[in-house]
């Protein structure tokens, strides 16, 4: 698959720290999410794409996610596959060819591995970021594929492996980036 286009979307997924998964919950602490949530924030505003801010409750109109470079939005009701499903959904219904989802709990992404995430959608299907906590923190596709986003462990150490067989199972070409550590309020270094 051959493929140039040049619309490319961030998709920022953001949680507060008491809604991120269950696996994640009790290392989290108030001052050192913020941290990584500027990191991701810095990150974000450097890559070469639109950007898509998605709140997990009320949208705030007066923080670090400014309007004047990211288009902000409430995820929709559902699990957090329904809400991804949904912000891919929007977004490839708004004509992007190219669209790359990050969280806010990788404080070691840089603007480079999404760059590099949105140059292997030219010829892939898929990316993914995989994660040490069998997660992942970057996903990446080339057009709409929603079964990935059903039936999934969300939160548990199997998510990566099942949503990438499941993409083998359909066929579907994918790039691996390098593997990250998800971090928890133990191991944050901003």
């Amino acid at each position: 698959m051959s493929k140039q286009v040049t619309d490319k979307l961030l998709i920022v997924f953001l949680d507060s720290p008491l809604s991120v998964d269950a696996h994640e919950v009790s290392a989290w602490d108030q001052s050192l999410f913020e941290q990584v949530e500027e990191h991701t924030c810095e990150v974000a505003r450097s890559v070469d794409a639109r950007r898509h801010v998605y709140y997990s409750s009320e949208i705030i109109e007066d923080d670090r996610w400014s309007r004047t470079r990211f288009i902000k939005y409430k995820q929709s009701e559902g699990d957090k596959g329904e809400r991804l499903k949904e912000a891919f959904r929007n977004g490839f219904k708004k004509g992007y060819g190219r669209i790359v989802c990050i969280g806010v709990c990788c404080g070691d992404i840089h603007t480079q591995d999404i760059q590099k995430a949105f140059d292997l959608l030219n010829t892939r299907n898929a990316v993914m970021g995989p994660s040490t906590n069998g997660g992942y923190y970057l996903l990446g596709l080339s057009s709409p594929f929603e079964p990935i986003f059903d039936e999934k462990p969300w939160g548990k150490d199997t998510l990566f492996k099942k949503t990438y067989l499941e993409l083998m199972m359909y066929n579907k070409s994918i790039a691996l980036l390098e593997e990250k550590v998800m971090k928890s309020a133990k191991d944050i270094v901003v």
